[in-house]
């Protein structure tokens, strides 16, 4: 009635999962308790365009006390995601505010 045309058998069915999945590794970067650094960490990591998730992010909202949160990045992205952190950790700011004029 509605002007399909009809086949005469349907497609065959995909071929069953071997058990092997499509998905990327993950390895930690680093364990935090502070959620104001996490989310530092997480802006840095977005503006250089890593793939990472937190694992306990939404944990702390339950309890009062501080819970660990680990930031993890793609396997294959935890070596420039370290090297980044390293950088920025080791380019802290002068103690001295006179310091600034030399920079």
């Amino acid at each position: 009635d509605c002007g399909t045309e009809l086949v005469l058998a349907l497609p065959e069915d995909e071929p069953a999962d071997d058990g092997e999945h499509d998905y990327a590794d993950y390895e930690d970067l680093m364990r935090l308790l502070d959620p104001s650094y996490v989310a530092f960490i997480r802006s840095v990591l977005t503006a250089e365009g890593f793939d990472y998730y937190v694992l306990g992010e939404h944990t702390s909202y339950l309890f009062s006390l501080p819970v660990e949160q680990i930031i993890r990045v793609r396997a294959d992205q935890i070596e420039r995601a370290r090297e980044i952190l390293d950088d920025i950790e080791s380019n802290t700011p002068p103690d001295d505010p006179d310091d600034l004029n030399d920079i």
